[in-house]
């Protein structure tokens, strides 16, 4: 697979972001909404998402979500937040099987624990 970057952010779905197999920055589609330094996204299923030029695997559970990418794999449940891949990715909730996560670039100040 061929990673591009649409406007720094976009998705592809293995199994499916709510009813569509890409989504994109400035889409019409309500399930995934980007700003320079935000995503907020609807996802279900497994999907592979894209963002920020990170590559991230999430797997929607009834009321949790496993993120893995980077050499990260991590469980959150709703209101829980982590670092993968570069990326803060914060659970705000799950219902039904349907995941919404709002995913921001590390701030540079954070991004080395050891100072440097």
């Amino acid at each position: 697979m061929v990673r591009r970057s649409l406007l720094r952010c976009g998705a592809v779905a293995s199994a499916l972001v709510v009813g569509a197999g890409v989504a994109a920055c400035g889409s019409e589609d309500e399930t995934w909404r980007c700003a320079a330094a935000r995503c907020e996204l609807t996802v279900s299923g497994s999907p592979t998402l894209e963002v920020f030029d990170a590559r991230l695997k999430a797997d929607v559970g009834q009321d949790r979500v496993r993120v893995a990418g980077g050499g990260v794999d991590i469980t959150l449940n709703p209101g829980d937040a982590a670092v993968v891949d570069g990326l803060v990715v914060e659970l705000r909730g799950v219902d039904g099987g349907v995941a919404r996560l709002v995913l921001s670039p590390v701030d540079d100040r954070f991004a080395r624990l050891d100072g440097g």
